[in-house]
C-alpha cells in the first residue's frame, strides 16, 4: 500500500494516468477539507493498494484484512477500472483507498467491494 499525503508525492510516483487522477482527486479533497488543518494522521489519508499488497500489509496498515474492512461508500468505476472506498476510522477520520480493478485483484477483495457498491 502506498499512502498519499501531500501532491509533491504524487506527483513524484509517475503513477498511470486514470490512477493519477483518482489519488489527485480523493487528495485534493481531504486537503480542500482540512485546510490550514489538513492532518493526514488525524483526518485521514488517500491510500494506493498495488499487486504487492496481501491481507498481512492491509492488516498492518488499516488494522484488518481486507474482507473484513467495513467502508462507508464503495464507488466502482469500469470505465477506468478503479474502485474508489470510503474507510471510516472514527468521527473525525476517514481514509480513502484507491483500488484499480485488475487481473492482479483477489477475486475475494473484489466480491468485497462490489457487496458494498
Amino acid at each position: 500500500m502506498r499512502r498519499f499525503t501531500t501532491l509533491e508525492e504524487l506527483r513524484l510516483a509517475r503513477l498511470p494516468p486514470t490512477v493519477n487522477a483518482a489519488v489527485e482527486n480523493a487528495l485534493t479533497k481531504e486537503i480542500d477539507l482540512g485546510g490550514t488543518d489538513y492532518d493526514p494522521d488525524n483526518t485521514g489519508s488517500v491510500w494506493l493498494i498495488e499487486p504487492q499488497d496481501s491481507d498481512s500489509s492491509i492488516t498492518e496498515k488499516l488494522g484488518s484484512p481486507f474482507a473484513e474492512l467495513l467502508f462507508e461508500k464503495v464507488h466502482h468505476h469500469p470505465e477506468q477500472k478503479l474502485f474508489i472506498a470510503y474507510l471510516v476510522r472514527n468521527n473525525s477520520r476517514c481514509d480513502t483507498l484507491i483500488i484499480p480493478d485488475s487481473d492482479w485483484l483477489p477475486e475475494a477483495w473484489a466480491v468485497s467491494l462490489i457487496s458494498q457498491t
